[in-house]
Formats: structure tokens, C-alpha cells, sequence
């Protein structure tokens, strides 16, 4: 399964190259953390709390969930 995720990585990346919404940046860093990449996962999930801040108010509602998840998963990895 590892070898799998690791093929998918540069397919996240690049996806990550053309949107900059909360779901794939979260995708990408649930990713690294099943590769055991955490610092990387780390990163992704710091940028989605803080982007959060400056969300427009149309698109709080969308973001809000990925938001909570990434706070979350920063909490399991103790940041």
C-alpha cells in the first residue's frame, strides 16, 4: 500500500499547484502522514489554520470543517 501512496504524492503535489482550497491541501497532508512524512504534513495542516483567517465570508462555511480537521490532526501529531 506504501508504494501506492508514495506513486500518488506528485499527483497530490501538482494538484496542490492548482488549487489552493482547504480539501486537497488537507488530502495532501493526510497523505504525507501515512508516508510518515509528519514535518511536511505538518506544514500543510499549519497552512490550512492559518489561511483560515483570511477566507472570504461566502466560503467560511466550506472551509470551517477542514479547519477542525487539521487542528485536529495537528493535536495527534503534538503541535
Amino acid at each position: 500500500e506504501l508504494d501506492r501512496l508514495a506513486e500518488a504524492d506528485p499527483l497530490y503535489e501538482e494538484l496542490l499547484t492548482k488549487s489552493h482550497r482547504a480539501e486537497p491541501i488537507y488530502a495532501r497532508a493526510d497523505l504525507l502522514l501515512k508516508l510518515n512524512r509528519d514535518e511536511e504534513a505538518a506544514a500543510h495542516l499549519r497552512r490550512i489554520v492559518e489561511e483560515a483567517d483570511y477566507v472570504p465570508k461566502y466560503l467560511k462555511r466550506e472551509v470551517r470543517p477542514w479547519v477542525r480537521k487539521a487542528r485536529a490532526a495537528l493535536r495527534r501529531l503534538g503541535r
